[in-house]
């Protein structure tokens, strides 16, 4: 009989782990994406740049105060979706860490457990802290790149668009910790 909880526990820790690096997987993903999407950008704002340079110069100085004022309201949004994000992930390591509290027979294999989990996390945040640190020099290259060009305007609709997919991509995890969290209600009912 123990052997048999013994295995429902090591499924239950074999599960956890793959949601753990599904999550991960879906993260570095992201980051992929935006990188790609970035370059793309890039390199059609610099041949942009040389067709048109000759005719804005009048209006620099209007655009540099509206792409100062929209990559500093950009950047603040990206950061608090990352950090309503990063709170999403403590809420559900909080819940995890009941979860041990309730299964007090199995408490040395949930400790394993929290250790893996947390491991998890600091990599998360390292890795998180990596792309912010990237969204910070892409910003201020954007900004150096694009402060001479009233190009501006086409880049603007392309940040808001892919505000729009990271969006979507937040909804689809916070729907995805909604789920989590109703398959943890139910196993605290099943209990």
């Amino acid at each position: 009989m123990s052997e048999d909880i013994l295995n429902k526990i090591l499924e239950e820790i074999q599960s956890l782990k793959e949601g753990q690096t599904n999550l991960q997987s879906q993260l570095t993903e992201m980051k992929t994406s935006f990188q790609s999407q970035l370059t793309e950008t890039k390199d059609n704002l610099q041949s942009q740049l040389t067709e048109i340079k000759t005719s804005l110069q009048s209006q620099l100085t209007e655009t540099k105060d509206n792409l100062q004022s929209q990559l500093t309201e950009t950047k603040d949004n990206l950061q608090s979706q990352l950090t309503e994000a990063k709170d999403n992930l403590q809420s559900q390591i909080n819940e995890l860490k009941n979860t041990q509290m309730q299964f007090a027979e199995k408490q040395d294999l949930m400790q394993i457990q929290l250790q893996e989990t947390n491991q998890i996390v600091r990599a998360i945040r390292d890795r998180q802290d990596e792309t912010d640190a990237k969204l910070d020099a892409l910003s201020i290259d954007v900004h150096k790149l694009y402060g001479e060009d009233i190009a501006i305007k086409e880049t603007q609709q392309k940040l808001i668009q892919g505000q729009e997919r990271q969006d979507k991509i937040l909804a689809s995890l916070a729907l995805h910790s909604l789920e989590q969290e109703t398959d943890i209600r139910d196993l605290k009912r099943i209990k």
